[in-house]
């Protein structure tokens, strides 16, 4: 017996693909199985318990030793040493990133963030209209107010600390925006879905007064949008899970905002018609151990490709009622 990873493909939430098992969280792909996001390998087995993650991968190793002695001994070797690379990369993730997974299954997203992110920042609970719809929140606490713009499509916020100065730590921002609410108010005079993503980078060129040109550039390089597969193909990590594609544009305004010497990191990823934003706020030149844990951290985002249906009650939806609502900020 050799341990292998388990790879279930994404599927819509509340379903799964029926005769899959990981082998190592021994967890079925059984229809309607409503932890299918994580059971998932790409987020590092977030509902299964450290210790018995290792145990089962030792028994693989064990059980490979015990018949190193029978028929293709050199095979086994290959895959004893593929089974070590694997918990190394268990290893590494739970060195680096939160647990368990940071799971919506409201909007079919789940992510490992990256440490020292942990806790979420609490969300203002918004009021509601006579049809029970959500009201715009006028000012979220969440908002990144050093940049004296809102992110449209907010979803979730985590705050913790940086290096900055030398001897210093220095506030930082981790957010998740999605076009997922976009979804349920759409409606005739409503943002479009479709245009998310753009509007995001739109308010966040307006937020860091920089100037990002069309297209993207063949290498990273500050305020100019490139290319970022997460983990490289060329990575060994890719073995493990499926690299992300996403657009990536590395804010860096030409003087402290607030005060504050500040950069940001832009990722925009599209599943299907779900279009989702990581953006992280950061102190200027961080270091290279928390951009190694973010970038693992994007190879473990699942996002549904299935989008949302408009609320009945929105304007120009057939069977609706009375006049939509605005964004509501989250």
């Amino acid at each position: 017996m050799v341990v292998v990873p388990c790879n279930l493909e994404a599927a819509p939430i509340g379903q799964t693909r029926p005769g899959r098992k990981c082998v190592v969280c021994a967890i079925d792909a059984a229809p309607g199985n409503p932890d299918n996001l994580q059971t998932r390998f790409e987020v590092g087995f977030a509902g299964i318990d450290r210790s018995m993650r290792t145990a089962v991968i030792c028994c693989g190793w064990l059980l490979g030793c015990l018949l190193l002695g029978g028929c293709g001994g050199a095979e086994y070797e290959a895959r004893l040493q593929r089974s070590k690379e694997l918990y190394e990369y268990l290893q590494l993730l739970d060195q680096s990133l939160a647990m368990p997974a940071w799971n919506r299954a409201d909007i079919g997203t789940a992510l490992r963030v990256p440490l020292p992110f942990r806790q979420t920042m609490a969300a203002p609970v918004p009021e509601q209209d006579e049809d029970g719809n959500p009201l715009p929140i006028v000012d979220d606490p969440r908002q990144p107010h050093v940049l004296g713009v809102d992110l449209p499509g907010l979803v979730e916020a985590w705050q913790g600390e940086l290096p900055g100065a030398p001897g210093e730590l220095a506030e930082a921002r981790l957010y998740i925006c999605s076009n997922h609410q976009r979804y349920l108010n759409l409606g005739p005079n409503t943002p479009a879905p479709e245009e998310f993503l753009r509007d995001l980078e739109i308010a966040l060129q307006a937020g860091f007064g920089v100037m990002v040109p069309e297209g993207e550039s063949q290498t990273p390089a500050d305020n100019v949008r490139y290319r970022h597969i997460s983990p490289a193909r060329s990575s060994n990590h890719s073995q493990y899970t499926t690299p992300r594609d996403f657009t990536a544009i590395r804010f860096v305004p030409s003087e402290p905002l607030g005060g504050q010497d500040v950069e940001g990191m832009y990722f925009g990823h599209q599943a299907g018609k779900v279009q989702v934003g990581i953006i992280c706020l950061l102190p200027r030149n961080t270091g290279a151990q928390f951009r190694d844990r973010l970038n693992l951290a994007l190879g473990t985002l699942i996002v549904s490709p299935e989008a949302p249906r408009p609320r009945k009650s929105q304007p120009g939806v057939p069977g609706g009622g009375g006049g939509g609502v605005s964004n509501p900020g989250f």
